[in-house]
């Protein structure tokens, strides 16, 4: 709620009809323009400026100006611009995080009944695909469903007498 009223302040602080778009999620945002210029010298003081009554203020670690031809991570997602096409797939630190999970799981599960891990398995699998669907993740899912099919198999020569 801190943040409400933040794209009004962005907006007030551009002159003219620039093309500035603000994207929020929580209390994590995205502001882009048409110009580099115009995010340094106007929005950012801005953001500053809205933050400092509620005592907060702008990370410097996480706030970065970049060009969408270089892309940046957002979410779990990466947003880079190819070709004049926005590409936007999951980012290889969210693969990987979630395949330590799912592992985890795994692991966890040895010696319990096969359904028991496949249902919790399935909650967390399901979450993640549905959450990467409407981006391009047919390479992330492809990666997922080897390393999980590989890790199963592992498991299942280990419980299997030689």
């Amino acid at each position: 709620m801190t943040l409400d009223g933040l794209e009004t302040a962005i907006k007030k602080s551009c002159p003219g009809r620039r093309k500035v778009n603000f994207i929020r999620y929580a209390d994590d945002f995205i502001v882009t323009a048409d110009s580099s210029e115009l995010i340094e010298e106007n929005i950012i003081p801005a953001i500053k400026d809205f933050l400092k009554p509620g005592g907060l203020e702008l990370s410097e670690e996480k706030t970065r100006t970049v060009k969408i031809d270089e892309g940046f991570d957002f979410l779990g997602q990466h947003l880079q611009k190819y070709r004049n096409k926005l590409i936007i797939a999951p980012t290889k630190e969210n693969l990987m995080s979630f395949l330590e999970k799912v592992c985890n799981i795994i692991r966890k599960c040895y010696g319990v009944k096969t359904c028991d891990m496949i249902k919790q398995l399935n909650a967390i699998i399901r979450g993640w695909a549905y959450y990467h669907r409407y981006v391009q993740s047919s390479r992330a899912f492809s990666i997922a469903d080897k390393v999980i099919f590989r890790f199963t198999m592992a498991l299942d020569k280990e419980e299997t007498p030689t």
